[in-house]
């Protein structure tokens, strides 16, 4: 897959929390290192995704405004 590419499966879309035609290469990259930092070690996660440097690999796990509203929402929300 070239870069700007995007992927059209629905089913992807769907099980990514992703909009139909919006799901780019680099996005799934930084979804799949970003989840997977919550169960793995950082040394473990860099390696996985081919880095150097660890610092490299924090961009990835670093969350975006929306993960960070979600977040937020269902800490709000559980505890009405």
């Amino acid at each position: 897959m070239k870069h700007g590419q995007t992927v059209h499966g629905n089913r992807s879309n769907d099980r990514c929390g992703f909009k139909k035609g919006t799901v780019h290469p680099h996005v799934l990259r930084h979804k799949f290192l970003y989840q997977t930092f919550e169960h793995v070690p950082l040394t473990t996660l860099t390696q996985l995704a081919g880095h150097d440097d660890p610092k490299t690999t924090m961009i990835y796990t670093t969350p975006n405004l929306q993960e960070v509203g979600n977040r937020l929402d269902s800490l709000y929300y559980e505890g009405d």
